[in-house]
């Protein structure tokens, strides 16, 4: 049986796909699929661990751009195939990176601040999350298909640029940047609340959190309980989860690394 997804009369080959061609959880495809994502981040993170003021921003204001024209294009390629609401409206939390890239290229403190914090505190372990549960690909289309083919680019430099960021310490969290995080996220969900109601999306997963066993039932069984949950956990507890890993596991790490890094350029000069 094919498989056409939901945009009217306007399909292209690709979509057009049977349901076996769906990879699904922790299939060999989707395994595969984490092995060349983890893989191709190790390589680019260990060629970008010392990058020069000048090389990192290079890096980043090239990511900002090439994403934000892509996101672009796709949204527009999804107005004019006449796609649901959901598929386009950028108010996920991983959405929320591409403006992220923008705020911590501001000479704004707090818009710079807010960016970074996201980018560093937000967006790996989301994009890591994705990548084992990729939700909006390898659950609804084909490996070969181009929504998982981005998805995989897309949040992969969502990991990459949040580890390169600290690794060459561009920023360093702070629990004083709990503030950005938690306005950045709530605003996000605030908005998506209000479009959840009168355009039936899921925006930032308020409405229901795309199959996960758990937080299925609590929806289920109290709505309400679960959007101050989705709320809290996307504008307040991932950040400071991520704050503690950081302070707990890579601060000092990130530390003797870049002093290793001082040491050996002091003994190429002399």
């Amino acid at each position: 049986m094919n498989i056409y997804s939901i945009y009217s009369n306007k399909k292209f080959f690709y979509d057009f796909f049977t349901e076996d061609e769906i990879p699904g959880l922790f299939s060999s495809s989707h395994l595969i699929y984490i092995l060349v994502v983890l893989l191709t981040l190790t390589v680019l993170v260990y060629y970008s661990r010392n990058l020069s003021e000048r090389q990192y921003n290079i890096i980043h204001r090239s990511m900002t751009v090439s994403l934000t024209v892509t996101e672009i294009l796709k949204i527009s390629l999804l107005i004019y195939k006449e796609a649901n609401f959901d598929d386009f409206i950028p108010l996920y939390f991983c959405g929320l990176f591409i403006f992220a890239l923008w705020f911590s290229n501001s000479k704004i403190p707090f818009l710079r601040n807010t960016g970074y914090a996201y980018i560093t505190l937000g967006s790996i372990l989301a994009g890591l999350f994705f990548t084992f549960y990729p939700s909006t690909s390898l659950l609804l289309y084909p490996a070969w298909h181009p929504s998982s083919i981005y998805g995989a680019i897309y949040h992969g430099a969502m990991v990459y640029l949040g580890m390169i960021t600290l690794i060459n310490r561009r920023y360093t969290p702070s629990a004083a940047h709990a503030k950005h995080y938690f306005v950045y996220a709530s605003i996000a969900c605030v908005i998506s609340l209000s479009l959840n109601k009168y355009l039936d999306t899921n925006c930032m997963f308020l409405k229901h959190p795309f199959g996960l066993p758990l937080l299925t039932e609590i929806q289920q069984w109290a709505p309400s309980v679960y959007v101050i949950l989705a709320w809290f956990g996307q504008s307040v507890a991932l950040f400071w989860v991520n704050l503690w890993i950081y302070n707990t596991f890579f601060k000092s790490l990130i530390e003797k690394h870049k002093q290793k890094h001082y040491e050996t350029l002091s003994e190429r000069s002399e």
